[in-house]
């Protein structure tokens, strides 16, 4: 914030993908239902760990998986191995190999799965083609961005985290 001006840096800009922030396509191992997350920038598609422990008689034995994998966030998964299951899309079976790993819902397809089954992603028509079936996509949460302004200057350490005052500037814009 420029003091003398009272400026905060300018306005809020707000960003809404098609009203969902992200995209997931319902899957059943042995009848059970899963939400699998349409992730582009995974190179590896995932299993929760939970999702493991629910469904670890349908899996093939866990393997061990020797590779550090990082999240979007930038901190090291804990990985449990790796396994194969049968995914039923749309009635038709998609083996697939994940890495179990602790992480937040059920799998996430990365580009392994893309490539293997020859996706093609149709966001206008909320849609994904698996080897030529067409299945649909179900939105969830909303992409925005805000701009976060703090009180004054900080400097922080390297390797190091630290709470600062700040606002979200325009919070009047926020639904």
């Amino acid at each position: 914030m420029d003091r003398s001006t009272g400026d905060k840096g300018g306005e809020v800009k707000k960003s809404t993908f098609n009203g969902a922030g992200l995209f997931f396509v319902t899957a059943h191992i042995d009848g059970s239902a899963v939400s699998c997350l349409i992730d582009t920038g995974a190179t590896l598609s995932l299993m929760s760990t939970l999702t493991w422990n629910l469904n670890r008689g349908k899996c093939s034995e866990l393997n061990s998986f020797d590779k550090d994998i990082i999240a979007a966030s930038g901190t090291p998964l804990t990985i449990k191995g790796q396994t194969r299951v049968d995914l039923l899309i749309n009635e038709k079976t998609y083996p697939i190999t994940t890495v179990v790993a602790d992480i937040d819902g059920d799998i996430i397809f990365g580009l392994d799965f893309f490539k293997r089954y020859q996706c093609h992603i149709d966001l206008e028509s909320a849609q994904i083609r698996i080897n030529g079936d067409n299945c649909t996509l179900t939105g969830q949460g909303a992409s925005e961005c805000y701009r976060v302004v703090v009180s004054e200057k900080f400097q922080i350490p390297a390797r190091s985290e630290i709470i600062v005052p700040a606002e979200v500037t325009g919070k009047d814009k926020i639904e």
